[in-house]
């Protein structure tokens, strides 16, 4: 057992410098090698990393679906899956343990949150307002800059669909004004290109950017704050609860929802799945198909109460 440590150090920075995944999976598969290790270590497992059993193996799943959710515990499972293939493929392992175990076990299907299109215009024409009264009267003072910065915000959340990390790490040149496009560099390295068709929101994102250029032409982020420094995620979550707050809507509003509620809005619109897809970059055209059950929702929802039959007075 004592190899673990440096086992997994090594896994890790396989899937750092190889793999190239992002640091937010670097630390999660980190923090799932430590509870496996914890778990051994309490265990008094007598076998070493490399010569875990399917029972060994089977008594972890056991304990995580004790402590966690099927959801939580299957991405877990997962890590230890993708750790043994790595030992195996390496020669230090006979066999992967985990990929031997029958696991049944299905995660309930969470449907994601969506913001009503009433909460969104609600949102978007306060913020609005409140830069339109700023440009009369404190144009050039930083918190004109921040209201403009806000609404751009959340204005191409809303037009892109993008994981809020994807716009926190957006740099000038992956915005194309003149054709209305921005570069996103999405999750497990996969570049995509999202066309900007609102006029509206490529003007905003002009005027921003002549803003960003007489304040903070040295960052090499394309959101700042007042620091100069990137407009974090964690940033641009809490820009989003005090607009909640000025705004008078109550009802709690995370990035991820604009990207669920554009997703869901296109969808009901007729917009194709694999379109979906590629604008939101998911790899798997299954992580796309969870808004089919949010679609069919509104499908009952307005068949109930517009289907034509309501009409015959029959019965």
């Amino acid at each position: 057992m004592s190899n673990i440590s440096s086992d997994a150090a090594e896994f890790l920075n396989y899937c750092r410098y190889e793999k190239s995944l992002n640091h937010k999976s670097i630390k999660a598969y980190s923090i799932d090698l430590q509870q496996f290790h914890q778990f051994l270590r309490v265990s008094r497992c007598p076998l070493p990393a490399s010569e875990i059993d399917k029972q060994w193996a089977r008594r972890y799943v056991h304990s995580l679906l004790d402590k966690y959710e099927p959801r939580s515990a299957k991405r877990k499972i997962a890590t230890l899956k993708a750790f043994y293939n790595y030992l195996e493929y390496e020669d230090r392992t006979v066999a992967n343990p985990f990929r031997q175990l029958r696991l049944r076990f299905n995660p309930p299907k969470s449907l994601p949150n969506v913001i009503a299109m009433q909460t969104i215009e609600q949102r978007l024409l306060k913020m609005h307002q409140r830069r339109r009264r700023l440009s009369r009267s404190q144009r050039s003072s930083f918190a004109y800059f921040a209201i403009v910065r806000d609404v751009t915000v959340v204005e191409l959340l809303f037009a892109t669909g993008v994981r809020v990390a994807e716009l926190s790490h957006l740099r000038p040149a992956d915005l194309d004004l003149r054709n209305g496009n921005v570069h996103v560099h999405g999750k497990g390295n996969r570049d995509r290109q999202i066309p900007i068709c609102q006029s509206e929101t490529v003007k905003l994102l002009r005027s921003y950017f002549r803003l960003r250029e007489r304040r903070f032409v040295d960052c090499p982020f394309l959101f700042v704050n007042r620091l100069g420094e990137r407009f974090s995620e964690q940033s641009i979550r809490f820009m989003l609860s005090k607009h909640a707050n000025l705004a008078g809507i109550s009802d709690r509003i995370m990035p991820h929802m604009f990207r669920h509620s554009l997703a869901t809005m296109l969808l009901e619109n007729g917009v194709d799945t694999r379109v979906i897809q590629t604008i939101l970059g998911h790899s798997s055209i299954l992580t796309t198909q969870i808004y089919t059950s949010v679609s069919s929702a509104h499908q009952r929802q307005v068949l109930r109460k517009k289907h034509p039959r309501l009409k015959l007075r029959i019965g």
